[in-house]
């Protein structure tokens, strides 16, 4: 069964699609390109961030970030997942600070492929395309939040990290609902920079 979908754009009806399978994929490709890595709103305390430190520093309770060469979830699992804020030989720990290059900032995640972020709560991340905060800002959000690599979400070993629970205190801290995936390969990610702020 084919459908015709009207809009209107300055009063006049334009066809978007001649069936919903098209339009979907249609409407699929135009938030890809407009939205090439995934960016959400900046929390309504943005105003209450702390102001960047003149040196980086260490990570804390809500105002870190956590990177990973692996998918982050709930518990370890060698190749695959790294467990949030468990430190593994994939992964690093990074506190509020300006970053200027990725591959120094997270060397282990940045070593490999790249496929895994935890951001904490109170804690904003913002990643841009190239070093020294040049380029196109790929993501500016806050936690807490997960994003893991959208190239793998079909893999067998990483498919259900995103949904399934995870022990209680990280269930808590990371519900499914704040669990998502790029929307593009994260892979790149890694040649730019970062900065990191918190707010109280």
């Amino acid at each position: 069964m084919f459908l015709l979908i009207l809009r209107k754009v300055k009063k006049n009806p334009v066809v978007i699609a001649r069936n919903p399978i098209a339009m979907l994929d249609s409407l699929s490709l135009n938030l890809d390109k407009c939205c090439i890595n995934y960016q959400v709103p900046i929390d309504s305390n943005q105003s209450s961030y702390l102001p960047l430190p003149s040196t980086p520093q260490g990570p804390q309770e809500n105002c870190r970030v956590f990177f990973s060469d692996l998918f982050v979830g709930g518990g370890y699992r060698d190749f695959f997942v790294s467990e949030v804020y468990k430190v593994d030989k994939y992964s690093e720990l990074v506190g509020a600070g300006e970053y200027p290059d990725n591959s120094i900032a997270f060397p282990k995640a940045s070593a490999g492929t790249f496929d895994g972020i935890a951001i904490d709560s109170k804690t904003r991340l913002i990643l841009y395309s190239k070093k020294n905060f040049q380029g196109k800002v790929l993501v500016d959000t806050f936690g807490p939040l997960i994003i893991n690599n959208v190239k793998h979400k079909d893999n067998l070993n990483t498919n259900r990290v995103n949904t399934e629970n995870f022990p209680e205190e990280l269930q808590s801290a990371y519900p499914p609902s704040t669990r998502i995936y790029s929307r593009s390969n994260m892979w790149n990610w890694t040649n730019g920079s970062c900065k990191i702020m918190c707010r109280n």
